[in-house]
C-alpha cells in the first residue's frame, strides 16, 4: 500500500490543543470520568507538561478507548515492573505545542506509595458522583479531592522506603494539603469517607487531618501511616514480601539503566520496524535523527544501519579487505558493472567481490534478525536503508545468476549468487517504509555542500538515483515523502505519517 498525502487536518488540528479537543469530545459523549488527582496542575497537564490522571467509569471504558483512538493516542506499557491491572498509558502528539500528551487512564482507584501502587480503594463512585467542570474538564469536588489526597499522603508516610527516599519532600506535600484545605470544613471529607470507606473511622481521620495541617514530625506521620495501612489492609494489593519484591524489580531496573545509560521509557505492546529508504542526498540521516529524538522522549527507540551492517567475525576479514579489492578490481565494482550495459551477458563479477556481496548479505540478515527481535519486545526500530529482493536495487542482491554456466568459475559464482538471494529472501519485511524522493538538481546541490571525504561524484549520484527507483517492497505500507520542500514541512509530514502507523 502506498500513501502520499499532503498536510491535512484532523480532529486534533482544530483550534485549541490536542487535550482540549479530546476532553471536549469526551464531554459530548457524556462519558463518566474525572481527573482524580493533580487538579491544581490541570493547566500543565493540558499543555503536555504533566500527566493527566483520568479515572473513567468501567462501563464507559470502551467509549474512552474509541475517543483516544480517534485522536491517534497510542497505548504504551512501562519497561519497569509488572503491568498494573486497571491502569493504562496512552500518548498523543500535539503538533501545535510539539509535545506529547500523557493520559494515565484508570478504571480502578489505585494509589499508595510513589513507586508501587500498593492499595485499591473503592472510592470511584465518590469521585464520579461529586465532580464539577474546571477548564472544560471534570475534576472531583473539593471534599472528595481532599479525602483522596489525605489517604494518599498518609499511606505514603507509613512506608519506610518512602521516608528514606522522599522524606525531605513531606513538608512540601503537607504545605500543598494545607493550602488546598484552607476554607474547607473537615466534616465534609470525613462524611464522604464514612459513606464510602467507613473502615477508616472518624477518630483516625481527625488525627490524620491534624497531622497534615500542622508541622508534625516524620515519626508521627510514619506512625499514623502504619495505623492507616493496618486499618485498610483489606484493600492492600500485595503482602509485605511481594511489595519488597516489587521494589527489588524497580531497583534492578534502575541499576540496569545506570549501567546501559538508558532512561526509563515506555514500550509498545508490539513494536515495529520503520525503514527509511531513498537515494543519497534525500535527507535520510537527518530525518532519522529527528524521528529518533522525537519518539525517544517517550518510547524505547533504537537505530540500525542496514546499509552498513556491523561485521560478523566470519565476515570481518572480507570487509576489512574491501578497499584492497576495490583497488585491485575497479572495473568490477557493483556500480561500474551495472552501468556497463554493453558488457556480454556471460561476463560476471570476480570471486572476491562476489564473496564480499555474500558477506554483506550475511551481515544484513544477522542485523535484521536482531532488529525484529527488538521490535517484538516492544521497541521502535528506525532503519537507515533496508534491503529488498529486487536484483540490482539499492541494498539488494547484487550477483547475477548465469543461465548456462560453462566454466568452474561461473558455476561457483552461480552458487554464490543463489546463496546471496537466499539470504535476502530470509529477511523479514519492515512494518513501515518511508521512501524519500528528491529532485536530482536538489540532490546535486546537497551533495556539493556535504563535508564527507567519501561523497559520490555527480555521475555516481545520478546513477544511484536511477537505481533507487527499482527498490520495491510489495505488501509493505509505504509512505512517499518528497524532501525538496522546506525542512519543517518535511519533518512534520514524516512525523504525522509515522505517528499514524505506530
Amino acid at each position: 500500500m502506498v500513501s502520499e498525502r499532503p498536510l491535512e487536518s484532523s480532529a486534533a488540528d482544530l483550534k485549541g490543543g490536542l487535550a482540549t479537543q479530546l476532553f471536549a469530545t469526551v464531554n459530548e459523549q457524556k462519558i463518566r470520568y474525572c481527573i482524580w488527582k493533580g487538579s491544581c496542575r490541570l493547566a500543565e497537564g493540558l499543555q503536555g507538561r504533566d500527566d493527566l490522571d483520568l479515572l473513567v467509569h468501567r462501563a464507559d471504558f470502551e467509549k474512552v478507548l474509541a475517543v483516544l483512538d480517534s485522536f491517534a493516542f497510542k497505548h504504551a506499557v512501562s519497561t519497569t515492573g509488572l503491568p498494573t491491572p486497571g491502569v493504562f498509558h496512552f500518548y498523543g502528539y500535539d503538533k501545535f505545542a510539539q509535545r506529547f500528551i500523557h493520559v494515565h487512564l484508570y478504571t480502578r482507584l489505585l494509589t499508595g506509595e510513589s513507586l508501587v501502587l500498593t492499595h485499591w480503594f473503592p472510592l470511584e463512585t465518590m469521585l464520579l458522583e461529586h465532580r464539577h467542570l474546571k477548564m472544560g474538564v471534570f475534576v472531583p469536588s473539593r471534599p472528595a479531592e481532599l479525602a483522596i489526597l489525605m489517604i494518599r499522603m498518609i499511606v505514603k508516610s507509613g512506608s519506610l522506603f518512602e521516608l528514606l527516599r522522599f522524606g525531605w519532600r513531606q513538608q512540601g506535600r503537607a504545605s500543598q494539603f494545607k493550602q488546598l484545605s484552607q476554607d474547607s470544613d473537615p466534616e465534609d471529607p470525613c462524611a464522604q469517607l464514612q459513606k464510602h470507606l467507613p473502615v477508616i473511622g472518624v477518630k483516625l481521620f481527625e488525627e490524620c487531618w491534624q497531622a497534615l495541617c500542622t508541622r508534625s514530625s516524620a515519626f508521627q506521620r510514619f506512625r499514623l501511616g502504619r495505623r492507616l495501612q493496618n486499618r485498610v489492609q483489606t484493600y492492600a494489593r500485595f503482602t509485605d514480601t511481594v511489595r519488597w519484591m516489587q521494589y527489588g524489580r524497580l531497583v534492578r531496573g534502575k541499576l540496569m539503566r545506570v549501567v546501559t545509560g538508558q532512561q526509563a521509557k515506555k514500550k509498545r505492546p508490539r513494536g515495529l520496524v520503520i525503514a527509511f529508504v531513498g537515494a543519497d542526498a534525500t535527507g535520510k540521516s537527518t530525518l532519522i535523527s529527528d524521528t529518533h529524538d522525537w519518539l525517544s522522549e517517550v518510547f524505547v527507540v533504537r537505530r540500525a544501519h542496514a546499509g552498513k551492517p556491523p561485521s560478523h567475525f566470519l565476515t570481518f576479514p572480507l570487509n576489512c579487505g574491501l578497499p584492497l579489492v576495490r583497488w585491485m578490481f575497479p572495473r568490477h565494482r557493483h556500480a561500474q558493472v551495472t552501468k556497463a550495459e554493453s558488457l556480454p551477458s556471460r561476463q560476471v563479477t570476480s570471486v572476491l567481490p562476489a564473496l564480499r556481496a555474500v558477506a554483506l548479505a550475511w551481515d544484513r540478515n544477522r542485523l535484521l534478525r536482531k532488529v525484529h527481535r527488538s521490535a517484538a519486545s516492544g521497541a521502535i526500530v528506525l532503519c537507515d536503508r533496508y534491503p529488498s529482493e529486487v536484483h540490482g536495487a539499492m541494498d539488494s542482491p547484487r550477483l547475477q545468476i548465469v543461465a548456462s554456466p560453462r566454466t568452474i568459475k561461473e558455476h561457483f559464482l552461480n552458487r554464490l549468487a543463489c546463496w546471496e538471494r537466499g539470504l535476502y529472501q530470509l529477511n523479514s519485511p519492515a512494518d513501515v517504509v518511508v521512501k524519500l524522493t528528491v529532485a536530482l538538481a536538489t540532490a546535486h546541490e546537497r551533495n556539493r555542500r556535504r563535508r564527507k571525504s567519501d561523497k559520490h561524484s555527480d555521475e555516481e549520484l545520478e546513477f544511484r538515483h536511477q537505481r533507487s527507483h527499482l527498490w520495491k517492497a510489495p505488501g509493505t505500507y509505504t509512505i512517499l515523502v518528497r524532501t525538496d520542500r522546506r525542512v519543517d514541512e518535511t519533518r512534520e509530514a514524516v512525523r504525522r505519517e509515522v505517528w499514524r502507523c505506530i
